[in-house]
């Protein structure tokens, strides 16, 4: 599912964010498409506003399979849940702000990736294997990369032992953990 670039100023709002779910099960080698068209949500638009629902890539675990894919700016994202593998959420473009509230996030590598600005308030982090939570790419002209204020990170059972907060994708990438 795509939203384009001229929608603009819109409000995507589910009944539950348990019950009201976006799904798609593509993955980075389906016919060679890649990870940035492995996409279950695309959004181009501006002022876009998503509200209790679910959006996942259901693929198995067998490479890049994005749940979440934006280019547009100012999108607000509050009480959803994003779940994934590898690369659950791409932060798009730089230049671009994004704010999770009350989200819950899982995925194993690289999980949330990409150049844009985002700040993430009280979300839930799962981690579903040991690797690296963000992959931030960061501009060097832009301050600030991911944000997370007031965020718990979960491991999802036993066999997940270690965990790191990130690794640059850029040499100025920019993730910040706090409170």
């Amino acid at each position: 599912m795509e939203i384009p670039t001229y929608i603009c100023n819109v409000r995507l709002i589910g009944e539950d964010r348990d019950k009201t779910i976006i799904n798609y099960d593509d993955y980075a080698n389906i016919n060679h498409m890649g990870t940035f068209r492995s996409y279950t949500l695309k959004i181009c638009g501006n002022d876009i506003r998503l509200e209790n629902l679910t959006v996942e890539n259901s693929s198995l675990p067998l490479g890049q399979a994005v749940s979440l894919h934006m280019e547009g700016d100012r999108k607000v994202f509050v009480n959803c849940r994003f779940l994934g593998h590898q690369d659950t959420i791409y932060t798009g473009r730089e230049n671009m702000c994004q704010y999770f509230l009350n989200c819950y996030i899982e995925g194993t590598t690289d999980f949330i990736f990409g150049p844009s600005t985002a700040w993430l308030e009280g979300c839930e982090i799962m981690c579903k294997r040991n690797s690296y939570i963000t992959a931030a790419s960061t501009p060097e002209n832009i301050k600030y990369g991911y944000i997370f204020n007031h965020c718990n990170i979960h491991f999802l059972d036993s066999t997940v032992t270690a965990e790191y907060l990130g690794r640059p994708w850029c040499p100025f990438a920019m993730t910040l953990y706090m409170n």
